[in-house]
Formats: C-alpha cells, sequence, structure tokens
C-alpha cells in the first residue's frame, strides 16, 4: 500500500511539473490577435504544404493569414521556432507518455511534427528569418537525428538566405542516413551558391549514393538539384547520360528533364524528348 502511495506521489509531481513547464513555455511565446505564435505556425504549416497551395503558387486564405501574423511578430518569433525546432525527447518526457494522455499536456511537443512548426515559423518569415542561420547550422550537428532533420528541412527551406550554411550542407551528404542527405541535397540546390563546388559533391554523391536501400530516391534528389544550377551543372551530363538507362522510368524522366535544362545540345545527340514524369518521393 506504501508503495502504490508512493507511486502516485511521483506520477502526481511529474503531471505537476509537466503541467508548469508547459504553462512557461505558453507564456514565452509572442502572441498576435489573441493567438499565441504556435497557433499560428500550426495553421500556416498545414495550409501552406496543403495540395493546391504552394504547388501552384497560390495560397488559401487561412495560410495568408498565419503567415501574415507571423510576419506580424517578425523577428520575435525567431527565438520560439528555434527552441520547436532544438526540442527532443528527454527521459523525464518519455516517461509521462506512458501516462493516460489527459496527464501529457506537453508531450506533443517533442514529436518531429512540432519541430517542423518551428521550421514553418521561420519560412514564414522570410528575410526576416536570415538571423536564425548560424544557429541552424550550429544544430546540424546536433546529437538528435530529429533535429538536425528539422535544422535541414529549416535551412533548405530557406534557400539564398541560407549560403553560409553551404559548406555545413555539403558536409550532411557524407552520411548514409537518407533524412539529412536528402535535404542536403535538394538545399544545395536552393541555395544556389558555388555552383562548381556542389555540383562536384552531387556528383561523386550520383555516381555513389551510398546508401543501396536509397539509391532511387538519392538519384532523384541529387537530379532535381542538379538541374536548379542550370548550364552550371554541365559537368554531371556524363553521370546523367548513364543513368538514360536506369531501370526506373522515373529516374529516367527526371533525367531527360534535367538533361534538356542543363545541356540541350547533349540532350539532343542522346536523342531525349521532353517528359512531364516525376519520381514520387513519398
Amino acid at each position: 500500500m506504501r508503495k502504490l502511495v508512493q507511486i502516485a506521489l511521483a506520477v502526481s509531481l511529474v503531471a505537476i511539473v509537466g503541467v508548469i513547464i508547459w504553462q512557461v513555455l505558453r507564456e514565452r511565446e509572442p502572441v498576435y490577435h489573441g493567438k499565441r505564435l504556435s497557433v499560428w505556425l500550426v495553421q500556416y504549416g498545414t495550409h501552406h504544404w496543403s495540395e493546391g497551395h504552394w504547388s501552384v503558387g497560390r495560397k488559401g486564405e487561412l495560410e495568408a493569414k498565419a503567415e501574415n501574423a507571423i510576419r506580424q511578430i517578425g523577428t520575435n518569433a525567431i527565438p520560439t521556432c528555434l527552441r520547436i525546432i532544438a526540442t527532443r525527447d528527454s527521459p523525464l518526457l518519455k516517461l509521462v507518455s506512458r501516462f493516460p494522455e489527459r496527464w501529457q499536456p506537453f508531450y506533443r511537443l517533442s514529436t518531429p511534427e512540432y519541430q517542423f512548426q518551428g521550421a514553418y515559423g521561420l519560412i514564414a518569415l522570410g528575410a526576416d528569418a536570415k538571423p536564425a542561420v548560424p544557429a541552424l547550422i550550429a544544430m546540424l550537428n546536433d546529437s538528435h537525428a530529429e533535429v538536425k532533420y528539422a535544422a535541414v528541412f529549416a535551412l533548405s527551406s530557406l534557400g539564398s538566405l541560407a549560403e553560409d550554411a553551404l559548406p555545413s550542407l555539403i558536409e550532411c551528404l557524407r552520411p548514409d542516413e537518407f533524412a539529412w542527405q536528402g535535404g542536403g541535397i535538394l538545399g544545395l540546390g536552393e541555395v544556389h551558391q558555388e555552383p562548381q563546388r556542389v555540383v562536384r559533391a552531387l556528383v561523386q554523391l550520383l555516381d555513389n549514393p551510398r546508401n543501396p536501400q536509397q539509391t532511387q530516391r538519392i538519384h532523384a534528389n541529387v537530379i532535381m538539384g542538379l538541374r536548379e544550377f542550370g548550364a552550371q551543372a554541365k559537368p554531371a551530363v556524363p553521370s546523367l547520360l548513364r543513368l538514360l538507362n536506369d531501370a526506373d522510368e522515373g529516374i529516367r524522366g527526371q533525367v531527360n528533364n534535367a538533361l534538356l535544362t542543363i545541356d540541350p545540345e547533349a540532350a539532343a545527340r542522346a536523342g531525349v524528348k521532353v517528359t512531364i514524369r516525376h519520381v514520387d518521393l513519398e
């Protein structure tokens, strides 16, 4: 009986501490029009990536409202966004996850989806998010894979604003883990700096994906990254031509389109025809 009482007290203490932490984190968030920043982040992320909006360059009403709210908060949103991206599971959070849901008011903070909400906020800030770049670069060395992946995603999405991250994004190509390797590939294309150096690194990965289980996805990401450089990616043409005979039809289609963009003459000599087929990376 005494042991049960001790367990109950311990559980209660953990729940109380959790509620206090959750409340403190809430109070530190900027607020706009009566809504906390995290609420706007959810609204923006949900609708920004929904089909029919970002894919065709149009913004829905809910996305536009959330983006405006985040931009009105401005650089004051950066500390909260960075804190969200850096969230990770602690032993305490893992313990609390075993409790009934009503006792876990802050456990959702540690989910990857929550981390990405921080990245969405930086994306919505646009040019105002540049001061966050050094902290995101530092997160690429984080020991937690989820934090690193969210940071890679954020840097990739910031494009040329993240030019200082170029060396670190190239380093992301070295490990075998696809999550941040893929993010690094796409990020190098979006940042679009130092084409000679970047194209060389991407060609090396194209010729040697290192991760046999993810070869198709790595090839697809590298091809998209190379295509971003247009004619500056001509050193990649020999490697791309070899992939014209790839067993995967989608990869062949990606190569066709890339060659037409990078070197139309080489594409014509190889008998390349226009195709709109793309690889599904999901």
